[in-house]
C-alpha cells in the first residue's frame, strides 16, 4: 500500500470534516461504473474494506449494504466555484490487473464512465456524509500495472454545459434578457465573502441575506454569529427561533429564503429570484455573490434543503 496524500478538500470536504466530531474519521469512497461491467467498482480509501450502506436514491443498490474494497487513491475534489464544468483528477494506486483490464476497455468505447464519490463518518456507516453525493464522468484514462489516472468532470459539457451557467458579475449584465440586467441584483453580483462581512462591501451568507430582505422586501431579520464551528452553525440553522417566522414552501417565489446543504445538515442560506426561470442569490465562500439556478447549485456540489417564506410573528 502506498502512502495516501491528503486530497485537496472541496468546500464540502471541509464541512464534511469540520463536522464531524474529534473521535471521527472520515472515510472516503468511490464508485466507478460503465455499462460493460458486471458490476460496479466500490473502493475506500483505508487500509480495510468497508461495509457501508448507499442513500436510498443511488443508481445501483439503492439503500443497501455493499463492500468498498480497500484500495489507495487520491483525487482533487472541485471547489464551489466559478467554472461552469468543474474538472478533478483521479488516482489509485496498487489496482489490480482485473481493474485495470476493465478501465481500459471502457476508456475506449463510446458509453462514459461514472465515478460516484461519498464520504462516510467512521461512527455513522447507515449512509453517506454527503447526500445527494458528488458523480462526475471519467475521461482520459491511463492505465498500468500499477496505477490508474484519470480525469473526472462533473457534468457532460457536451449535452449538459449550458443550464450550469452561475451568474457572475460579468455574465449577469452582459446576458442578453435585458430584463436581467436590469434586476436589482445586478448591483450585488460579485460583492465578496468574507466570514465576519456584514456589508456594504463584503458578506457572509446570512449578513447578505438580511441586507437582501431589509432593502429589497422592507423585513428584519435577526444577527446570526457566524461562528469557525460548521457544527455550531448548522445547529444554529436548525434552532433558531428565527425559523418560527418562515414557512416551509414548496414552490418558491421571489425573496424566498433557501437553505442550501453539502453534507446532511443545512449550513448555508440565499434568497430565490424569479429569473431566468428561478435560482438563488448567495454569496459562498470562493465566489462571493452569485446567482446560480438549481443545477448550478447541484454541480457545484450544493443541495436545496428547502425553500422557506416569510410569515413574520404570527
Amino acid at each position: 500500500m502506498t502512502a495516501m496524500p491528503d486530497p485537496a478538500l472541496s468546500q464540502a470536504l471541509r464541512e464534511a470534516y469540520a463536522a464531524a466530531p474529534a473521535d471521527t474519521v472520515i472515510l472516503h469512497t468511490l464508485e466507478i461504473w460503465h455499462p460493460t461491467f458486471t458490476e460496479p467498482i466500490r473502493v475506500v480509501r483505508d487500509h480495510a474494506d468497508l461495509l457501508a450502506r448507499l442513500e436510498m436514491g443511488a443508481p445501483r443498490g439503492g439503500g443497501q449494504k455493499v463492500t468498498f474494497i480497500a484500495l489507495a487513491f487520491d483525487l482533487d475534489l472541485p471547489p464551489v466555484d466559478t467554472a461552469p464544468v468543474p474538472e478533478i483528477t483521479v488516482t489509485l494506486d496498487n489496482v489490480g490487473q482485473e481493474i485495470v483490464d476493465a478501465l481500459e476497455a471502457a476508456a475506449i468505447s463510446q458509453d462514459k464512465i461514472d465515478i460516484i464519490y461519498r464520504p462516510y463518518l467512521s461512527t455513522d456507516l447507515d449512509g453517506p456524509h454527503m447526500d445527494p453525493p458528488i458523480t462526475l464522468t471519467l475521461s482520459e484514462v491511463e492505465a498500468d500495472t500499477l496505477r490508474v489516472t484519470g480525469r473526472a468532470r462533473m457534468l457532460d459539457v457536451g449535452n449538459k454545459a449550458f443550464p450550469s451557467i452561475t451568474y457572475t458579475a460579468k455574465r449577469f449584465l452582459a446576458w442578453p434578457d435585458r430584463r436581467l440586467a436590469m434586476h436589482w441584483a445586478s448591483a450585488l453580483i460579485g460583492l465578496p465573502w468574507s466570514v465576519h462581512g456584514s456589508g456594504p462591501d463584503t458578506f457572509n451568507c446570512w449578513e447578505f441575506v438580511r441586507t437582501v430582505q431589509r432593502n429589497q422586501f422592507g423585513r428584519e431579520l435577526p444577527e446570526i454569529g457566524n461562528p469557525e464551528d460548521i457544527l455550531v452553525m448548522g445547529r444554529t440553522f436548525r434552532d433558531h427561533p428565527e425559523r418560527q417566522r418562515w414557512v416551509k414552501v414548496p414552490d418558491p417565489l421571489e425573496g424566498d429564503c433557501v437553505l442550501l446543504r453539502q453534507s446532511r445538515h443545512p449550513i448555508h442560506v440565499g434568497v430565490w429570484l424569479d429569473v431566468d426561470a428561478g435560482g438563488v442569490l448567495h454569496c459562498c465562500q470562493d465566489s462571493g455573490v452569485v446567482f446560480q439556478r438549481p443545477d448550478a447549485l447541484r454541480l457545484n456540489g450544493w443541495a436545496i434543503e428547502g425553500h422557506y417564506r416569510f410569515i413574520g410573528d404570527a
